[in-house]
Parts: structure tokens; C-alpha cells; sequence
């Protein structure tokens, strides 16, 4: 039984790439999401780490 109307069987690969093309979009969209909450918990802890310097030196300031 053949298909006349159907998609051809070259079509597959045309699908093929396609649907690796999204995959890989979907991928980098989560690497950079994953990347960037990395990075703003990375600038919130340093500037934690700067205000507790800050306070650590503005004490022995004081002192002097």
C-alpha cells in the first residue's frame, strides 16, 4: 500500500534536523538559566563578604 499524499521518506531528516535544532536551543536556554542563578548567587556572597569586611575594618579603624 503506498502513500500519495504522505510526506516522503527525505522528510524524515528534514523532522531530524529540526527537531535536533530545538533540542539544542532548549539545552542552551537552560545552561545559560543555570549560569546566571550561579552568577547571582556568586555577586551575593561577595557582596556579603565586602559588607563584613567593611564592618571588620571600619571596627579597627575605630580602635586606632
Amino acid at each position: 500500500m503506498g502513500s500519495s499524499a504522505g510526506a516522503g521518506s527525505e522528510v524524515f531528516h528534514v523532522y531530524r534536523h529540526l527537531r535536533r535544532r530545538e533540542n539544542d536551543r532548549q539545552d542552551f536556554i537552560a545552561v545559560k538559566a543555570n549560569e546566571e542563578e550561579l552568577e547571582e548567587e556568586f555577586q551575593e556572597t561577595m557582596a556579603m563578604h565586602r559588607a563584613e569586611d567593611d564592618a571588620r575594618t571600619a571596627k579597627k579603624r575605630a580602635k586606632r
